[in-house]
This record gives C-alpha cells, sequence and structure tokens, in this order.
C-alpha cells in the first residue's frame, strides 16, 4: 500500500512538477508546440490511418510479440500508476510477498486475462486486416467527414469481416461434411460389414446345399434300392408286413442289423440280392455326402450357378412364350405384313400400307407384352381375353344373321327370276306371222282386220311387260 508523502519538501517539488507538465499542455491535454494548421477533420483522418497502420502491424502476431505486447502492457500499467501515485502525492509500496492460494490464483488469473487479452488482440487484427481487404476498392469517407462517422464506418467494415469469416468458416465446415458423406456413399458398406455380410451368405447357401433339389437324386436312387429289398424279403415266409414296417420306421435297411433278418430268411439267394443292395445303397449315400461336400467347399461357385440357373428360368419362360406367339401369329392374316406391287394404284398402296403399318404396330405391343411380367400386365391380357371372348360371340351372332338375310336375298332373287320368265309368253315362238311395224297410228285404221289388230295388241302388251 502506497505511504503519503509528509516531507514538506518532497511536496513543493512535486507540486512545481505537475505545473510545469500543465503548462506544456494545450487545451485539449496534447503537447504544446505542435501543428496547429490542420483542421479537426484532418486531425482525425492522421489518427485512423495510425491507428489502421498499427493494426495491419498486429496482424500475424507470434507467441514473442504477444508475449512482448504482455510485458509492455504491464510495465506501462505500472508505470501509469506510478505517475498517478506521484500525481496525487502518494507512492507505491511494493506489496508483500504472500504465498497463499489466493496469490496464486490472482496469478494464474492475471495470466489468463493477459493471454486473453493477447489473443483478442491477435484476433481483431486479423479481423482488421481482413476489413481493409474486402473494402479496399470501396468508396471510403469524404476527408471533411466527421470522427463519428469514420468510426462508424470502420464498425461496419469490422463487423462485415467478421460476418465474412464466420460465413466462410461454416462453408468449409459444410464442404468437408458434404466431402466426408461423398466419401462415404462410394462404399456405403464398411469392408468389415461386407466381409460379414458375405460369410453369413455363404453359411446360408451352406444350408440351403443340404435341402438343394438335385441332390434328392440319390434319395430317390436309395428309395428305389430299398424297395426292391422290401419286395426280396416278402419273398421269404419269415419276414411279415410288421417286420418290413418296422424296417421303414427306422429309415430303411441300412440303419438295421440285416445280418439277423438274413439269417432267419435262410435263403443264399435273398441274401445275395439284398447284400448287393445294401452295397448299392451305402455307394449312394457315399456319393451324395461327397457331392454335398465337394459343394460347400467351392461355395462361390455354388451361388453362381444358381444365380445363373435363376436368369435362365426367368429367360427361357419369355423364349417360350415368344416361339409359341410367333407360330400362332404366322396364321393370323392381319398380323403379318403384305409385300407392296410397285404397279398397283394409289388406292391400292394406300391400303396395303395401312395394313403393314397395323400390323407393325401390334407386332410392337405383343414384344412389349412378351418381356413384362408385372401384375398390371396380366390383368390387362385377362381383360383383354374376355373382351375377345365376348366380342367372338358377338361376331358368330352377326355372321349367323348375315348368312340367314344372304339366304333369304337368294331366295327372293330366284323368285324374282321364275316371275320375269313365267310373265314371258310363247307365242312370239309361233308360227303366226307379226305385221312388220309395231309403231302406233295416229287414228284407227279402218282397213284393219280383227285378227290383226289382236295381234299389234298383243305385242304391245308383251313388250310392256318386258320392259317392266
Amino acid at each position: 500500500m502506497a505511504d503519503e508523502i509528509t516531507d514538506p519538501k518532497s511536496v513543493a517539488e512535486h507540486n512545481a512538477e505537475v505545473i510545469k507538465q500543465q503548462a506544456a499542455q494545450d487545451i485539449s491535454g496534447q503537447p504544446a508546440g505542435g501543428p496547429t494548421n490542420l483542421d479537426g477533420a484532418s486531425s482525425l483522418d492522421a489518427l485512423r490511418e495510425d491507428k489502421i497502420k498499427e493494426a495491419k502491424e498486429l496482424v500475424q502476431p507470434n507467441p514473442e510479440d504477444a508475449a512482448a505486447a504482455e510485458a509492455a502492457a504491464k510495465k506501462k500499467a505500472e508505470d501509469d500508476a506510478a505517475a498517478a501515485a506521484a500525481a496525487t502525492g502518494t507512492t507505491t509500496a511494493t506489496p508483500p510477498v504472500v504465498d497463499d492460494a489466493a496469490a496464486v490464483a490472482a496469478k494464474k488469473k492475471a495470466e489468463d486475462d493477459a493471454a486473453a487479452a493477447a489473443t483478442k488482440a491477435a484476433e481483431d487484427a486479423a479481423v482488421s486486416k481482413r476489413a481493409e481487404l474486402l473494402f479496399k476498392d470501396s468508396p471510403g469517407l469524404a476527408p471533411n467527414a466527421s470522427a463519428k462517422s469514420g468510426e462508424a464506418f470502420s464498425s461496419v467494415k469490422l463487423t462485415a469481416a467478421r460476418e465474412v469469416s464466420r460465413l466462410e468458416s461454416e462453408n468449409a465446415e459444410l464442404r468437408k461434411k458434404v466431402s466426408e458423406a461423398e466419401e462415404k456413399l462410394k462404399n456405403p458398406i464398411p469392408p468389415e460389414l461386407e466381409q460379414e455380410l458375405k460369410a453369413h451368405r455363404e453359411f446360408r447357401a451352406k444350408l440351403d446345399v443340404d435341402s438343394d433339389p438335385k441332390f434328392k437324386e440319390f434319395d430317390k436312387t436309395v428309395a428305389d434300392a430299398n424297395e426292391f429289398i422290401y419286395s426280396q424279403l416278402k419273398k421269404s415266409p419269415v419276414v411279415t408286413d410288421e417286420i418290413i414296417a418296422d424296417i421303414k420306421k427306422y429309415g430303411g435297411p441300412a440303419n438295421v442289423n440285416m445280418e439277423k433278418i438274413l439269417e432267419a430268411v435262410k435263403d443264399p439267394l435273398i441274401r445275395r440280392l439284398v447284400e448287393s443292395k445294401l452295397a448299392d445303397v451305402e455307394m449312394v449315400r457315399y456319393q451324395k455326402e461327397q457331392a454335398i461336400q465337394s459343394t460347400k467347399s467351392n461355395i462361390a461357385k455354388y451361388l453362381e450357378d444358381r444365380e445363373k440357373e435363376l436368369q435362365t428360368a426367368a429367360t427361357s419362360h419369355n423364349s417360350s412364350t415368344k416361339q409359341n406367339l410367333e407360330a400362332m401369329a404366322s396364321k393370323i392374316e392381319w398380323l403379318n405384313p403384305k409385300p407392296i406391287d410397285p404397279k398397283l394404284d394409289a388406292n391400292a398402296k394406300k391400303a396395303l400400307e395401312d395394313h403393314n403399318a397395323y400390323a407393325a404396330h401390334a407386332r410392337k405391343e405383343l414384344d412389349l407384352a412378351i418381356t413384362d411380367d408385372s401384375p398390371e400386365m396380366r390383368a390387362t391380357l385377362l381383360v383383354g381375353m374376355v373382351q375377345l371372348f365376348r366380342l367372338q360371340a358377338a361376331h358368330d351372332v352377326v355372321t349367323k344373321r348375315a348368312a340367314e338375310l344372304e339366304t333369304k336375298l337368294k331366295a327372293v332373287e330366284e323368285a324374282n327370276a321364275k316371275l320375269k320368265s313365267a310373265s314371258v309368253s310363247r307365242l312370239r315362238d309361233s308360227g303366226a306371222p307379226i305385221t312388220p311395224s309395231t309403231a302406233p297410228k295416229k287414228g284407227p285404221d279402218f282397213t284393219e282386220s280383227a285378227a290383226v289388230a289382236v295381234d299389234r295388241i298383243r305385242q304391245e302388251k308383251l313388250k310392256a311387260q318386258q320392259a317392266a
């Protein structure tokens, strides 16, 4: 704690020093004798340029500079405290060294505050430099702008620089996340998970091998051999149906002691036949076991063969369908294109071109339906089939009616022909004389005989009937 100055001589010297310092300063507190021909705006601009220069010098501070700045700040604080004590007539006394937890904590807090201040100073310097880079090409303030305008403009630039830095940092972080996501998408399944999945698939495939239908052929061979053995044993009166049932219950002759049964049969021929078939059964079972083990040892090839079988089954159905369709479509006239003779007229060519276009369109629809096994296509085909049945029934009805009408029309035509032939008289074929001229006369001919007049009238009637 500082002690008060009680020496009158020292007090007088101190007061004289303070008076001398105040006399050397102007009204604004600046040292007297400086330039007096500058206005306030120019002074503020010069001060602003000095501050910017100081900020640029602090853009890339290193630890040594930070430590030096901290030491300088500490030294300046001590000098200011000493000056203030001298101005108030007090002295600073060296604080006693207290070795306790409070002192250590206070020292650590002071060091942390100094480090935080140095870090903040470095950040502010970097922000100032970034602001200058961002607004280097932008127009500045007017030369006669006020100091507050300059401070506000600097604050806006610093705020903009901080916001740009924050957005760039977020953008970089997002780009990093996107890059990581893209790398994960290249390999969506981790290698260890893929290995585990492969192992599980192989294990499941090995289980499927035991129930594969192609290995059932061995079981069929064994079943046939067992049936032969049962038929031979039944030839002996010793072996009854109950004994055969018991053998089947235990899984067949290979799973029971056949030696005792053969001894009871006492037939050398039956023994030889049964023993031969038992040897065949054992051989087939061994072959089946070897085939299964061989398949399990090369499970990758087994999976590949199964996949090929499934693909073949999917394509063979479409291939056989296409073959049957071609056989049926070749018999339908309107589904097959016709050649166009260049000698035909325009109407005939146009009719053939329309026919070929319709046939090509129908063929294209059929090709699409062959490869489409979806439920929608199957439903469409079924509905189309039902509609075809209905149209066929309607076509049969229309055809039948058309045939009936055609029959009736032929009957009418035949009746008309008979009527016309019956209305013609045969007298014209007789040898009776015919008047050479049948042209009607203007008036009655009193010189015409009665026979000639009758013949003339008959001829006129016949001609009228023929004309009708």
